[in-house]
């Protein structure tokens, strides 16, 4: 598992309200527009998706042949994303099945690979052994398995599923989210629902057992923080204490960002510039930063690949980080 003791929170300078009323929930539309995607941290299982003899990378790398991308997230050793025609692109580990597809011929799980699905995906999720992906039509589709302090519990009572397995069907879906063993879903008349381990709560009812990587909204904002200190991932500087309540990020209160990610212990933001910053631990190489020093304030990450490029959206999971990015407007 990789545990996050950070949250990051992009505040929009619009006024929030909020109400107990149901409201009506827009659909899905692709996160971003089009891209290519670059990886870089651990990716000895292949969640890097640069084949069998990359290991590591410590600067942003592009995968090859993944060109227009439209969502991506990355698991705790895996990686997934979606195409602009909609398909579903999986790599990294399989133990658990958290590709949704058959790995058995040799180096499969290194290489972007479809998974097969009733229709169109708008979005994509994963936790630490799962993945889920939102169709067009509301439908949500799961594969892989969640765990809890017992070990592997399934992703329904039946066990690991290796191949798309559909969750839900009283109700069209309009967004879905993961946690690390757990799918949150948002229905269009505003309900929640959820499934997974809910050993902490994070459930929100009472669990049942059987049956990370956090939701994901457009906008322009400041980004906060809270939560523990440790190796820098607050981005407050070496010295600062746990934050408990959100605090906003000094070297970033003056731009404009429009994403943000966290991991085990990263965090990730991204301007309206398309620039990408990280800061937290430094070990895999998950910062993009060229090294494995941990970094206590936010330092722009750079590379030749990334070069030209506007960084859309960040994702990171357990020891890897996956970006989506596109030609750099002049």
């Amino acid at each position: 598992m990789y545990p996050h003791y950070c949250g990051i929170i992009l505040y929009n300078t619009s006024s929030i309200r909020l109400s107990t009323s149901r409201v009506s929930i827009l659909p899905v539309q692709p996160t971003t527009a089009p891209g290519v995607v670059l990886a870089f941290g651990q990716g000895d299982v292949g969640q890097l998706g640069l084949g069998s003899d990359v290991m590591e990378r410590s600067r942003p790398a592009l995968i090859p042949n993944l060109d227009n991308v439209t969502d991506v997230c990355a698991g705790g050793m895996h990686t997934i994303c979606i195409s602009s025609s909609g398909a579903v692109l999986t790599f990294g580990c399989n133990d658990d099945g958290a590709l949704g597809r058959d790995t058995s011929e040799e180096g499969s799980e290194f290489k972007p690979i479809p998974v097969v699905l009733p229709n169109k995906a708008v979005q994509v999720s994963a936790g630490d052994s799962h993945s889920a992906a939102l169709l067009e039509d509301g439908r949500v589709f799961a594969w892989g398995s969640f765990r809890d302090i017992h070990g592997t519990m399934g992703l329904t009572k039946d066990g690991i599923q290796n191949k798309p397995l559909e969750l839900f069907s009283r109700n069209k879906v309009t967004k879905i989210a993961s946690g690390i063993d757990h799918l949150v879903m948002l229905t269009e008349d505003g309900q929640l629902f959820t499934c997974g381990c809910g050993e902490q709560g994070q459930l929100g009812r009472v669990p049942e057992r059987g049956a990370g990587r956090g939701d994901s909204r457009r906008g322009i904002g400041t980004v906060h923080v809270l939560g523990r200190k440790e190796y820098g991932r607050l981005g407050l500087g070496k010295d600062c204490e746990d934050a408990k309540v959100p605090t906003v990020v000094p070297l970033l209160k003056n731009f404009k960002c429009v994403d943000v990610a966290c991991g085990t212990a990263v965090s990730f933001a991204v301007t309206i510039k398309g620039e990408l910053y990280s800061w937290g631990m430094g070990t895999n190489g998950q910062l993009g930063s060229g090294d494995d020093a941990d970094l206590y304030e936010p330092a722009l990450v750079q590379g030749k690949q990334l070069e030209g490029r506007s960084v859309l959206r960040a994702t990171a999971g357990g020891q890897h980080t996956v970006v989506i990015a596109i030609p750099a407007r002049l």
